[in-house]
């Protein structure tokens, strides 16, 4: 279960979205919920800029204070801090060891224009924690108690697979169902001649969604074992329009998803299954970045001063 859960914020409506996410996790894992906002050098316009960033502070730990208020337990804690926004938010992460980080993306230009060189992608590069993303469109409302499902979209990858332990922390703390789906190719027809058991120039289909359903049924099984209800679901089509129609038919209440690419996000912008997830679902999306891209984003050299960030 989760013990510290690092919230976000920048001031606006917007980024508090996030916030009855992160407090029905916090509420029913017992966790602490960390409040964070950054004021950045280049918010200060006085003329006084030692007043001025006195000033900033204070409102800002104010606002954040007033933001859950009645919570004298010290499971909510603030912090406020002068510094780059992507900054404040991964030391922040690393210095209460937080488990996962909840923020909102931004809808001015969708979830790519947040991703691509932002603080949303910064975060998650250089995090080790999951990260559950509340799109601008997400309509599908936790409730404070009950059932919840929760869709984890596997293609038979190790990558994929990566996303299970943080999905089911999550279908813990929310008590939900876990949906397991895999998407295959359309089945392909093909014309036998000659073959003694059918009319000639008959076709016969041949389809992933056999395999498809034994593996999921393999992954099911060990899920199940922990005492968590598993169903599984194969479809065929495009992954992330199937994707989204599965999580609106079946009210999902999260999408859970390991990022591919030796690039991290940047990858998954230039036309891959999770980026259009987060771009279009109107669900919550955790995104888990895999081992081996957390292992391949440290040991990368450090880059030249003014390149850019993907």
């Amino acid at each position: 279960m989760y013990r510290t859960i690092l919230v976000p914020l920048d001031g606006s409506a917007l980024a508090e979205r996030a916030l009855p996410y992160a407090r029905r996790l916090a509420m029913a894992s017992r966790a602490r919920l960390i409040l964070v906002q950054a004021i950045e050098p280049s918010d200060l316009l006085d003329d006084s800029p030692d007043r001025d960033r006195a000033k900033a502070m204070a409102d800002v730990e104010a606002y954040l204070a007033g933001l859950i208020p009645g919570r004298a337990d010290g499971s909510v804690e603030t912090a406020a801090y002068f510094d780059e926004a992507a900054d404040t938010i991964v030391e922040e992460s690393r210095l209460q060891r937080t488990d996962l980080i909840v923020m909102a993306t931004h809808a001015r230009a969708g979830f790519q224009r947040t991703i691509y060189g932002s603080v949303a992608e910064r975060v998650f590069r250089q995090v080790d924690v999951p990260v559950l993303f509340v799109p601008p469109q997400s309509e599908q409302i936790w409730p404070e108690s009950g059932p919840a499902r929760l869709l984890i979209p596997l293609d038979g990858s190790g990558l994929a697979e990566e996303a299970l332990g943080p999905a089911a922390e999550l279908a813990d703390a929310l008590d939900a169902e876990i949906l397991l789906l895999r998407v295959v190719n359309p089945p392909e027809y093909v014309r036998v001649e000659g073959y003694p058991d059918l009319p000639e120039g008959e076709t016969v289909a041949f389809s992933d969604a056999p395999a498809a359903e034994a593996y999921l049924q393999t992954i099911a099984e060990r899920l199940r074992s922990a005492g968590r209800t598993v169903r599984t679901r194969v479809e065929s089509g495009d992954p992330a329009t199937v994707i989204r129609t599965v999580a609106h038919d079946e009210k999902i209440a999260a999408i859970a998803m390991a990022t591919h690419g030796r690039g991290g996000l940047a990858r998954l912008i230039m036309g891959s299954v999770a980026a259009e997830i987060v771009r279009y679902a109107r669900a919550t999306v955790l995104l888990v970045r895999p081992t081996a891209m957390r292992f391949a984003e440290a040991t990368k050299p450090p880059r030249d001063v003014g390149a850019p960030i993907l």
